[in-house]
Parts: structure tokens; C-alpha cells; sequence
């Protein structure tokens, strides 16, 4: 297939008087496949390097001077062999400032990717059947019941080396806090409460999205709605919430705060001693929480779910799921067995 060529230019002619050079010139043009004319018989083998070099002398001639300039022409001091070395200096330049343009590119990316990594709140889990307890960074320690989660922002900070105004955590599930002493506020937010304390310990429930819990073991703490208004009428009530500072107080939150009662702390407690209690819950809720403690399958049949009631149970140490589950029958008239991962309740009579 045939390709388009360019004509040999007539103006770079006009500037190559020499025929010999022009015949040259052009057998080079005729190398490269872009004249359009067929060689004649003037032209004789191409001498390259004689062409480039008459270009080359044309290139760097000096400019003639133009009639009635009495200016002397100026005369470059830099001949084309000088040029050489400069652009291999310019090429070290090139190369010094590509470097140095990479270098920085790299820096923005690595503080671009520490600043996202650093705001990556840290998490600790406890999963179904364990407990975790977690270290936070100013010394205060968190006990996580099973099937809890607790978030905080690495350091307590919000950038490195910028102090946030207050150590905030968040709690999904259950944990019990022993906080130092500091100079910010500490802060606990679960789904719908606040409690803010300078130095206590206590226990927080937060599980089925509906209450959250506060019981105070000493020290002082205040709780708060964040779902709504706090409730004003309790005598502890304040401007922001309902203050708890007598050991055993409890406080619970759903769309308000409620005034304050008085627990057992040792009931409350039970699950850091490996122990369980419930306090009248539905035979349903305990399930959830025996499968939530212990990660083992507890089916309740429907017939067993209607007959069963409300119950409460307390171990002050360590125990197993089948003495609870065996105790749980015993007292609703209920029967269990042994299933594939755990045990089914059921109703002997509607068996049979």
C-alpha cells in the first residue's frame, strides 16, 4: 500500500545555494521516504553527514545585520559542540527534579493514608461466648460481656498530636468501665444515651435497641437521652440529665431518663465472675442472652414459649448452660434435651 509523501521543502532549498548540498539534502529526504520525486540523474550518492552538517552551519550562522542597523551583530559565545554538556546538565536537572517531585508525591500519599488509617476508630469485640477486657489509652480498663463491640478514636485523639476535648467511647452490648481519673471528660454513647463520669466505675446494658442501662458501682456519673428530652421530675435531675452517685444506682434509658432505683451490684455483676442472673425477664429473653453468653443453640419450641413465664435465676460463680437450662425447667414444668450444637426446651405432654 502506497503511503503519502511530502514534498522536499523549496524554502530549505533557498538556503542551501550548493547544488551539491541540495542534491545530498535531498537523497537523505529520499532515505527517509518522504520525497515525491524520483531521483535524477544529478543526484549522486547521499553524503549524510556532509547534509546535516551544511543544515547545521545554516542553523547557527549569525543573522545578517539589517540595512541602516549600525548595531554590530552579536556573536554567540556558545558554539554547537558546547551545547552538548549543558543538555546533559539540563538531562541531570530533569532528572534531579523528577526525584524530588516523586519523593514528594510519596510523603503526600503516606500522610494521606496515616491521617485515614488514624481515623479509623479502633474496635474491640468480644465475641458470642467470650469476653474481652480492652486497655484503653489513658489507663482506664473495659470489661466486655460476650457478644459486645466498643469503639474509640485511636488515642483519644482526633488528629495525631491534636487532643480531642473529651475520651468518648461507644458500647453495642454489655461491659463494665473502670475509668482514671483525667483532665478531659470521659463518655460512653450507646444507641440512644449518653454517660459522661471524671472517675468512676460502673456497668453499662445496651443489647435490644430499645434500653440502656446504668448501673454505678462508686464514683459519680451522669446519663442522658440522646433520643430525646431527659426527664426533669426525678429530684436528680439536672439541666443535662440524671446524675448517679450512690453505689447501686441504676438509671434506665429508653426514650427518656428514668429516675434512679436501687440494684443488687453483686446480680449485676455476676457475668465477671462467670456467673449469670437474669431479674424477671420472659423465658425468651433468657434464651437470647443463654445463647449470646455461651455460643450454644437453645431451641424453644412454641409450645414451650406459651407456657413459659417470666422468671429470675442469680449463680454468684462460674456455671454451665445445662444446670441453667435444667434449672429453668424444673421451675417453668418444662422439659430439655440434648440437640446438635446445644439443647431444645420443649413441652413433655405435647411430645407424647
Amino acid at each position: 500500500m502506497s503511503r503519502n509523501r511530502l514534498p522536499f521543502p523549496e524554502n530549505l532549498q533557498e538556503h542551501l545555494p550548493d547544488e551539491e548540498e541540495q542534491s545530498s539534502l535531498k537523497s537523505v529526504w529520499r532515505l527517509l521516504g518522504l520525497v515525491d520525486d524520483a531521483p535524477t540523474e544529478n543526484d549522486r550518492q547521499p553524503d549524510v553527514d556532509a547534509a546535516w552538517e551544511a543544515v547545521r552551519q545554516r542553523a547557527f550562522a549569525e543573522p545578517e545585520p539589517h540595512a541602516g542597523d549600525d548595531r554590530q551583530p552579536v556573536r554567540s559565545t556558545t558554539t554547537p559542540n558546547d551545547r552538548a554538556p549543558r543538555s546533559r546538565r539540563d538531562g541531570s536537572r530533569w532528572n534531579r527534579s523528577s526525584v524530588l517531585t516523586g519523593a514528594s508525591i510519596l510523603v503526600a500519599v503516606l500522610v494521606v493514608g496515616f491521617g485515614l488509617w488514624w481515623q479509623q476508630p479502633v474496635s474491640v469485640q468480644a465475641p458470642v461466648g467470650e469476653q474481652r477486657t480492652a486497655s484503653l489509652p489513658d489507663g482506664s480498663t473495659i470489661e466486655l460481656n460476650s457478644g459486645t463491640t466498643l469503639r474509640y478514636q485511636r488515642g483519644f485523639a482526633s488528629l495525631p498530636g491534636l487532643r480531642a476535648d473529651r475520651r468518648s467511647v461507644e458500647l453495642d452490648g454489655e461491659a463494665y468501665f473502670s475509668v482514671v481519673h483525667g483532665d478531659r471528660p470521659f463518655e460512653v454513647r450507646t444507641f440512644n444515651s449518653r454517660v459522661e463520669v471524671l472517675g468512676t466505675e460502673f456497668n453499662i446494658r445496651a443489647r435490644d435497641g430499645k434500653t440502656t442501662e446504668v448501673v454505678v458501682t462508686s464514683g459519680r456519673v451522669r446519663v442522658e437521652s440522646t433520643a430525646a428530652e431527659s426527664d426533669k421530675r426525678s429530684a436528680h435531675a439536672t439541666d443535662k440529665g440524671i446524675v448517679l452517685d450512690e453505689p447501686g444506682e441504676r438509671s434506665r434509658v429508653t426514650d427518656a431518663v428514668e429516675s434512679p432505683s436501687t440494684v443488687d451490684v453483686s446480680r449485676v455483676l455476676a457475668w465477671r465472675r462467670a456467673g449469670f442472673a437474669v431479674s424477671d425477664q420472659p423465658l425468651s429473653s433468657i434464651v437470647a442472652e443463654l445463647q449470646r453468653r455461651y455460643d450454644r443453640r437453645v431451641r424453644l419450641t412454641p409450645s414451650a414459649r406459651a407456657q413459659g413465664g417470666s422468671l429470675s435465676l442469680y449463680y454468684n460463680s462460674k456455671v454451665d448452660p445445662e444446670t441453667i437450662i435444667h434449672d429453668i425447667c424444673t421451675a417453668q414444668g418444662l422439659a430439655y434435651r440434648p440437640i446438635n450444637g446445644g439443647f431444645e426446651i420443649y413441652v413433655e405432654d405435647a411430645i407424647r
